[in-house]
């Protein structure tokens, strides 16, 4: 049959091969071609399809499930969790739920049809902040009960982006849907006695974080049990934002031992996780919270020993270079390495950077992120310069280490923070930078003077 005589819309000799008459092994080729999403939909609304789509083929789709908070979707997971048919099919759970910020498209609709946009998206909103309110988490906290095949359990934000709207968000709203977010999962996976050995929460939606509070409070109430603690010995991998801005806005100014009693609680939790193998732990603090932010940082770094880590990613902590190198000799066998804003409140990056050089062997990767000098007398931290003093200095070799990171902002001007990746050749060359420049920058001259060019400096 001619291709190009074919009537538009259909196939040549569709009546000939129906669906309903297709092999079973034709089927299954078909699906391969398809995504998850395809292969859901073609189940329920093509009835051909349907045993073929439903046997063995379907079951990998139904091993990863998203979980968006929506109460049809809610309903589908437990509906799931109870059929017969597919017992323990469930090994991976994605948490991505919709955060909506309808006043940023409503400055922007101009037309009609916008406006209809965003009614319908305030009305989502409203119907999620309501399930949210009252049902979401028992019904959650009822699913998880039943599984007990979970390896990964992971919470992230999802943006909606419409096509004729820029997207925007107030980061404080977000931040704080975040949390209550955190909150719900946390109080499901600990009551439904979920067993899991990958964890990985807000790694990609920043600044969201877990609430270092509500973590600390929910780890306190299960931390008397035995199951709590084998469950904690199953995790493998841990990724976490943590914040502690609810922790002090919720606890009295003049209570620290009641903090402190959380903190300890949360650290608690930590090492719980003896089998860990990857750690990613993130800390976001405010001013207000520097003296717990220090506290929180020497029980890390001093008190806690993994024996099989072999991926540590730390960021946010305030931590002494004696307590910092106890630490990384502890935990000396670790194959990579990330250190992330981080302040030297005592000593010098060099008694670190030493330790590193010399007594980590299997070290095969280094990532130096803002690293920040103790603070000087005038009372501004310093910026160490990752820029090795056995690396040639030509132009775009400064140009492109001083970019790469390009994320913080002080008076609306970004500042371009310096990010590093050392492998275990450069490591044994040795981690010896450029001195701080007099003006107390941290930055090389070369660097200085890139800045100027580019009209971003001074800042």
């Amino acid at each position: 049959m001619d291709i190009n005589k074919a009537k538009p819309g259909r196939l040549p000799g569709l009546n000939q091969a129906k669906l309903d008459t297709m092999p079973y092994d034709l089927k299954v080729d078909l699906a391969k071609y398809l995504d998850a999403g395809s292969v859901k939909a073609l189940r329920l609304t093509c009835r051909a399809l349907y045993d073929a789509f439903s046997g063995p083929l379907f079951v990998p789709y139904l091993g990863v499930q998203k979980i968006n908070f929506e109460r049809e979707n809610m309903e589908s997971l437990i509906r799931l969790v109870l059929s017969e048919k597919y017992p323990g099919v469930i090994n991976e759970l994605k948490f991505v739920v919709p955060f909506f910020d309808s006043s940023h498209i409503r400055r922007q609709a101009t037309t009609a049809a916008d406006a209809a946009v965003v009614r319908a998206t305030e009305m989502r909103s409203a119907t999620l902040e309501s399930f949210m309110a009252a049902g979401c988490g028992e019904l959650l906290t009822f699913a998880l009960k039943y599984l007990r095949a979970v390896k990964l359990v992971s919470i992230e934000l999802a943006f909606c982006n419409f096509p004729q709207f820029r997207l925007g968000f107030d980061v404080i709203e977000m931040h704080r849907f975040g949390m209550r977010v955190s909150n719900i999962i946390w109080n499901a996976i600990l009551s439904g006695g979920l067993r899991f050995k990958e964890l990985i929460a807000f790694d990609a939606t920043k600044p969201c974080s877990v609430s270092l509070w509500r973590l600390a409070r929910m780890a306190e109430t299960n931390a008397i049990s035995p199951e709590s603690r084998w469950r904690m010995r199953h995790i493998e991998s841990f990724t976490m934002r943590v914040t502690s801005q609810q922790l002090i806005d919720e606890v009295s100014a003049g209570n620290m031992d009641q903090r402190r009693q959380l903190v300890l609680s949360f650290l608690r939790y930590l090492t719980q996780m003896s089998n860990l193998v990857i750690l990613k732990l993130i800390i976001y603090n405010t001013t207000q919270g520097t003296n717990l932010n220090n506290f929180l940082s020497q029980g890390l770094v001093s008190r806690i020993q993994w024996n099989h880590l072999r991926s540590c990613t730390l960021g946010g902590l305030n931590v002494s270079a004696h307590d910092l190198t106890y630490f990384l000799r502890r935990h000396s066998h670790i194959s990579y390495l990330s250190l992330d804003r981080f302040i030297l409140v005592t000593g010098h990056w060099d008694e670190v950077f030493r330790v590193i050089e010399a007594e980590m062997p299997n070290l095969g990767m280094i990532r130096l992120a803002f690293l920040m000098h103790n603070r000087t007398a005038d009372n501004a931290t310093r910026e160490v310069n990752l820029f090795p003093i056995w690396e040639p200095q030509t132009f775009d070799r400064v140009m492109f280490y001083s970019s790469i990171g390009h994320a913080y902002t002080r008076v609306g001007i970004n500042m371009w923070v310096h990010t590093r990746y050392f492998d275990r050749d450069e490591i044994n060359r040795g981690l010896e930078f450029w001195p701080l420049s007099p003006e107390g920058s941290g930055l090389h001259p070369d660097t200085i003077m890139v800045r100027e060019q580019h009209g971003l400096w001074p800042y």
